[in-house]
């Protein structure tokens, strides 16, 4: 990798740096990598930006003081899980044997952008939410602490 498809210019394609097809995919999937190239490491670009915007909107949403409210219902459809979808499945639909659509490859940018962008508005969307429930959790647990040490004060 990077495939041709990609189109992201500056980089070598696979087999060319290799000398191995990439059509003949027992053998790219044992290739491990060698020194003047690099090796392979279990990283997923679109992952990663998914966790920088949960990071990012967590670090936000702390410096608030846990006071922004959530995303609504059709926001966090319409502007994070739409584009990661549209993404990702157009991509599955135009490999073999779909292929219902021309063949693409989706770009590092692409994946990197939507998966950021689902990353944020989850997280938008999920932490106003938990931390209202967290609230009433606090505060049961904090009362009945109380009443604990009430009846260990009373014992002595």
């Amino acid at each position: 990798y990077p495939r041709e498809a990609a189109h992201v210019s500056g980089l070598i394609p696979f087999g060319a740096a290799t000398g191995i097809s990439e059509d003949v995919e027992l053998a790219a999937r044992a290739y491990l990598g060698e020194p003047g190239i690099g090796y392979k490491v279990g990283l997923c670009e679109r992952d990663v930006a998914i966790y920088g915007g949960i990071l990012l909107f967590g670090l936000v949403f702390s410096l608030t003081g846990k006071k922004i409210k959530s995303l609504p219902w059709y926001l966090w459809l319409l502007f994070g899980i739409l584009p990661i979808a549209i993404d990702g499945f157009s991509q599955l639909l135009s490999q073999p044997p779909l292929g219902f659509f021309p063949y693409r490859e989706s770009t590092p940018f692409l994946r990197s952008l939507t998966g950021f962008l689902f990353g944020l508005t989850t997280a938008w969307f999920g932490f106003p939410i938990v931390e209202e429930s967290m609230v009433d959790v606090r505060r049961y647990y904090g009362q009945k602490l109380a009443r604990a040490k009430a009846q260990e004060e009373t014992k002595k």
